[in-house]
């Protein structure tokens, strides 16, 4: 079996608010089956609206260029949401990095 302590898999969400549900789920299978494994959400676009409500899963990173664009404010987040400067960035660094990518 292969050894998956030092490997991440991003999860980009962008389209639809309710993705960021999905995304949550899918990372609760991925850690189930690698638990050595790091999943991280990241959320831009039209998503970022799911991450103001309290049901908002915590660690989720949201694009602040996004929440500029669409007028949300970091003290309207969800506790436990963190902000990322750019969604962009943080994924194609977590790709040169060599983190699996799996588009939500």
């Amino acid at each position: 079996m292969t050894d998956h302590a030092q490997q991440t898999v991003v999860l980009h969400v962008s389209d639809s608010p309710d993705d960021v549900a999905r995304a949550a789920t899918t990372a609760e299978a991925i850690r189930a089956s690698f638990p050595s494994v790091q999943v991280r959400i990241i959320v831009n676009g039209e998503a970022l609206s799911a991450l103001t409500q309290a049901d908002a899963p915590p660690g989720v990173e949201a694009c602040e260029i996004g929440m500029a664009r669409r007028g949300i404010e970091t003290a309207h987040l969800a506790p436990g949401v963190v902000t990322v400067a750019s969604a962009a960035v943080e994924l194609a660094g977590a790709q040169f990095a060599g983190a699996a990518y799996i588009r939500i």
